[in-house]
């Protein structure tokens, strides 16, 4: 099983790195710890000025648009088409604070249980 995270800055690489460190990476190494799910990531850097930062913190995963803004829809599909995954985890680089490095296993497990109450759904005509 795989995780596929999104990040799409724009204009903030150390917001952007710090959600990483603080926010996102804690709740992925959770789930890798306690599920035993890994993860990937993807960068896709709408900023008017490439990230020296975020291109030596992650590299192989950061991909800068040359300074053109697709905005959220048309990034996501950019990075969403980069990797086959089982979830696709969309975090935003400017808000949210994480409180409890399980935030990412509680999301899966809502996943888990629709897709048991789905194979429990019976229609009848």
């Amino acid at each position: 099983m795989l995780i596929h995270c999104v990040l799409v800055p724009f204009n903030n690489p150390d917001q952007t790195l710090m959600r990483w460190k603080r926010d996102v990476f804690p709740g992925l190494d959770y789930v890798k710890r306690n599920r035993g799910i890994e993860h990937t990531l993807t960068i896709i850097d709408n900023s008017a000025e490439k990230s020296p930062l975020l291109e030596k913190e992650f590299p192989g995963s950061y991909f800068w648009q040359n300074g053109n803004n697709l905005l959220y829809g048309p990034s996501l599909n950019l990075a969403v088409a980069r990797t086959p995954s089982d979830w696709i985890l969309y975090s935003c680089t400017r808000h949210g604070k994480m409180v409890d490095a399980s935030w990412i296993d509680l999301l899966l497990g809502v996943t888990d249980r629709r897709r048991r109450d789905a194979r429990r759904t019976r229609f009848v005509p």
